[in-house]
């Protein structure tokens, strides 16, 4: 339901950057619920969000991938999604020496300073230019 209502908030506060990301499958969320891939994201006993890592690739890179993240509108713009980040981060690694990534769109400026303040700098960035 967070995921949902966080969506359906973007699709008015900003509809250029909704019609270019969307919510997880909700299949997907249950599986990585299973596979313990889905965190919540907590302030105090309440969850607040939802934060979903799986092993992935960008790139070149493989690496764990954030797959979704969302903090209920309410709650946003206080840092809850970069301390998630950052504490997924510092857990004993699983499969060794891996990074946490993530896709940012480029009109997505929040996630932008998220990653930015959980320690995630911009290491690749792809440019799509229209051909005439």
């Amino acid at each position: 339901a967070v995921i949902r209502r966080r969506y359906e908030r973007l699709a008015v506060d900003d509809p250029q950057l909704a019609r270019n990301v969307s919510p997880a499958d909700p299949d997907d969320v249950r599986e990585w619920h299973s596979a313990g891939q889905l965190q919540a994201i907590m302030l105090r006993d309440k969850a607040i969000g939802v934060f979903a890592v799986v092993p992935g690739r960008v790139g070149w890179i493989d690496a764990d991938e954030i797959n979704e993240e969302v903090v209920d509108t309410e709650h946003a713009g206080h840092g809850h999604a970069a301390s998630a980040q950052r504490a997924w981060a510092g857990r004993p690694a699983i499969h060794g020496d891996r990074m946490l990534v993530g896709t940012v769109d480029r009109l997505n400026e929040v996630s932008r300073r998220t990653a930015e303040r959980a320690g995630r700098p911009r290491v690749l960035e792809d440019v799509f230019l229209l051909l005439p």
